[in-house]
C-alpha cells in the first residue's frame, strides 16, 4: 500500500517530490517491491548519528524509475542494533525540508521508535481487511493508538481487498473497531501479485484495473488536504498490522 500510494502521489499533475521511507525494523524489505538493490540504508544514519546532514541524507536515498526517491530500513529480524527515536526524528525532519510528501512503512510493532515516527506524521493510516485474525489485531493496534495520545482525527483505517458483497461484514467489522473506514481498496489478486513480482507499481501494471484507479483516488485526496495545509512537506505515516 505504501509503495502504491507513493507512485500514484508522484503521478500527481503537480508532479510533487515523494520519497519512500522504511522505518520498519522487523523485515523491511520495500526494496522488493520496487525491484531496488540499494546500497545505503537508514543503518547508516544510525552507525554515527553526528554524521547526519541534509547533503549526506540526500546521498543515502535511491532514485526508483517513477521519481520516488527511498530510504531502506537496513534492518531485519537478524540484525544487530536498531534505529533510536533521536534518529529516526532527525532524519524525517531534515526529509521535510526537500519533499512534498513523506510516506512510512512502520511495520506491526508499535515501539518507541515507531511512536515517534507517527508523532510526526500528519495522518496515520492502519491498514487491515475483513479476516477474524486481522481484524483482531487491528483492533489491538487502534486501542494502543489511542491509549498512546495519538487525537482521533489524525487516525484512518484502510481496508485492503474488499469486496462489494463484504459490505455486512464492514459494517459490523466498523462498529467493532470503533473507527469508520476511511478507504476501500477492491480486492484483484491478480493484478496486484504481478506488480509484486514484476516490482512495479499497480498504476504501471494494471493502470485500468479498478484497484489502480482507487489508488490514483486516495492520491488526489491527500492532494486536496496538502493544498489546505501551510509549508513544505507533508508526511503520511503507514501502519501495517498484519
Amino acid at each position: 500500500i505504501a509503495v502504491n500510494v507513493a507512485a500514484a502521489i508522484k503521478k500527481l499533475p503537480n508532479k510533487p517530490s515523494v520519497v519512500l521511507v522504511d522505518v520498519n525494523q522487523h523485515g523491511g524489505d520495500l526494496p522488493l517491491y520496487l525491484d531496488l538493490q540499494p546500497t545505503h540504508s537508514f543503518r547508516d544514519i544510525a552507525t554515527d548519528l553526528s554524521r547526519l546532514d541534509q547533503a549526506f541524507l540526500i546521498r543515502l536515498l535511491t532514485k526508483t524509475d517513477w521519481g520516488i526517491q527511498v530510504l531502506p530500513s537496513g534492518y531485519d529480524d537478524l540484525s544487530t542494533g536498531r534505529l533510536s527515536p533521536e534518529c529516526v526524528e532527525a532524519t524525517l525532519r531534515l526529509l521535510q525540508a526537500s519533499f512534498d510528501y513523506i510516506i512510512l512503512d512502520c511495520g506491526h510493532v508499535l515501539d518507541l521508535t515507531t511512536k515517534k515516527s507517527l508523532e510526526l506524521a500528519t495522518l496515520i493510516l492502519v491498514t487491515s481487511t475483513l479476516m477474524v485474525p486481522v481484524v483482531h489485531r487491528t483492533k489491538r493496534i487502534l486501542e494502543l493508538l489511542r491509549g498512546s495520545g495519538f487525537p482521533p482525527n489524525k487516525i484512518r483505517l484502510v481496508m485492503n481487498r474488499f469486496l462489494p458483497e463484504e459490505q455486512d461484514v464492514l459494517k459490523e467489522t466498523e462498529e467493532n473497531l470503533k473507527q469508520k473506514a476511511f478507504w476501500l481498496f477492491p480486492n484483484d489478486y491478480p493484478s496486484a501479485s504481478q506488480a509484486v513480482n514484476s516490482g512495479k507499481p499497480l498504476i504501471d501494471v494494471a493502470p485500468r484495473s479498478a484497484v489502480a484507479k482507487s489508488y490514483r483516488d486516495i492520491a488526489h485526496s491527500f492532494d486536496d488536504q496538502a493544498m489546505q495545509q501551510t509549508g513544505k512537506g507533508s508526511l503520511v505515516g503507514w501502519l501495517n498490522p498484519f
